[in-house]
Order: C-alpha cells, then structure tokens, then sequence
C-alpha cells in the first residue's frame, strides 16, 4: 500500500484535504462564534486535545488492544497496534490519542484509552487508511 506524500494524511480528495474558497463567509447568526474565538482562547488543548504519534518503524512494540464498549467488533482489536514507548492519550475524559504508521498507510484512533500492565485498553477506536478520505472507518466501524 503506498501511503501520501510525508506532509499530509489521506488522500487529496479527502475533506481535510480541501482549501476553503477565498468566498467562504460564516453561516448567518454565527459571528459570535467567530468573535469570540478571535478574543479568548475557547480550546482545552492539554486535556481535550488529540496527541498524534507518527514515529512508527518496524522495531515499535505491537500490543494487541481490547475495546471494553461492546459495540461491534472494534477495528483495534483485529491486528496487533503499533505504539511507541513514548504514546501517552490526552489527560482529559476522552484520553485519545492517534498512532500514524505511515509504512503500513494506516491511522490507528483511540478514544478513552490506557495502559494496563503491560497492555492497552480502550473504550472503541478506529482503523483509518491513510490514502482514503480520512472521515470513517476504512476497516469496521468508525471511531
């Protein structure tokens, strides 16, 4: 699988991908929102924020990681998940984190994660090609 170009995730038609034209204007009745994210930083960053790691290689230990919702089978738990030593979920109630293993082409998504014992755990999660649109699950349910 050939993953994208080292600066971007997904593919070009992806919706992250996508330049806003210069006439883009906010939706009537929403420019209080636009003022007051221009005012005062609104964004817990530290403790809602999405840590994404990508210093995946061959040598970072595989873990197999279970999903306690029972929601389906969970994308997480069908292949051993690359997590380097350092991978560490947001501190805040969503505890996610993203692992990019930009060799396999693929994006791993945790949500209410953690480390137990010498293991990983977490709520649900998605498995997200790299070189598809970026906005579901490419391999089961979406995160």
């Amino acid at each position: 699988m050939l993953a994208p170009a080292a600066d971007s995730y997904f593919s070009a038609s992806s919706p992250f991908n996508q330049a806003l034209p210069a006439t883009t204007q906010a939706v009537a009745g929403t420019e209080w929102a636009a003022r007051a994210l221009a005012s005062q930083p609104t964004a817990d960053i530290y403790k809602y924020g999405v840590p994404i790691f990508s210093d995946v290689t061959d040598q970072t230990p595989r873990y197999h990681v279970t999903c306690t919702k029972r929601w389906g089978e969970c994308p997480l738990s069908a292949q051993p998940v690359p997590v380097p030593p350092d991978a560490e979920p947001s501190s805040g109630s969503d505890a996610a984190m993203v692992i990019v293993d930009r060799e396999a082409g693929l994006s791993y998504e945790f949500w209410q994660t953690r480390r137990s014992g010498n293991a990983w755990v977490a709520s649900w999660g998605a498995v997200v090609s790299l070189s598809g649109l970026g906005n579901g699950g490419d391999f089961g349910p979406g995160g």
